[in-house]
């Protein structure tokens, strides 16, 4: 069973200076498979994992983490250092498994990278519990102490984030999905239709993927056929309707 969202956004992690990440054992629980089988995949397709897809933890990381996260203490005295990929990098990796599930799962993990920046770096008092993030609390009374630009300098310097938030109502994990060169173009049409049905422009996705506005037309009216035909197989309608 697939942890919902809110789960899932509590096990990425915030490094100061990283990029945020999930580490290979929480993905591959996620898509369904081995922490070592998606390593093997990643290690085999190397060139297609740069550092902001995929970076291997230092010690002094791994400790960070497998103290303050509680479901990874049994990692603490293993001498592996972990694997951490960022949203790129599950995106990635659920292209080359060539699974059904790695490509259904994988977009609970886009909306949990998404989820966090959105309830995470904005409305701090509903931000999901991340071990090495402020929680909600926390934020609040940061911002009530220091002001705003103290709490922002604060996440800043202390844990490397740069909250600034959604541009245009896209955030910029949003962003790096819709772009034109994302290699997995069904989760890059998926993000497309949700941002059409949350009220941004195709102007203004088109202008952030690069896309033609034609194109983003065409994506939006084809991947809501798509969602429509699979509604008609998961609600049939009666024969007495």
């Amino acid at each position: 069973m697939v942890p919902d969202v809110q789960q899932i956004a509590s096990k990425i992690i915030i490094l100061p200076g990283r990029q945020p990440i999930m580490l290979d054992r929480d993905v591959a629980d996620i898509l369904d498979t081995t922490t070592d089988h998606i390593n093997t995949v990643m290690k085999r397709n190397i060139k297609r994992f740069p550092d902001d897809f995929c970076f291997r933890l230092t010690q002094e990381e791994k400790d960070k983490v497998t103290t303050n996260c509680r479901h990874l203490e049994q990692k603490k005295y293993s001498p592996v250092l972990p694997y951490g990929y960022t949203l790129e990098g599950c995106n990635m990796l659920a292209m080359l498994l060539h699974s059904d599930a790695a490509i259904s799962r994988s977009i609970f993990i886009i909306r949990a990278f998404t989820y966090l920046e959105r309830n995470g770096f904005i409305n701090h008092r509903d931000a999901p519990p991340s071990p090495l993030l402020p929680n909600g609390w926390q934020m609040h009374c940061m911002i009530k102490i220091h002001g705003t630009e103290g709490a922002a300098k604060i996440l800043r310097d202390q844990w490397g984030i740069h909250p600034d938030g959604f541009k245009n109502n896209i955030s910029p994990f949003e962003a790096s999905v819709i772009r034109k060169d994302n290699p997995n173009k069904l989760h890059r049409d998926q993000c497309i239709l949700e941002l059409a049905d949350r009220g941004v422009s195709p102007e203004l996705i088109a202008s952030l993927s690069g896309i033609t506005r034609t194109h983003i037309h065409g994506i939006i009216k084809s991947m809501g056929l798509v969602r429509e035909q699979e509604n008609k197989k998961a609600f049939p309608r009666s024969k007495h309707e």
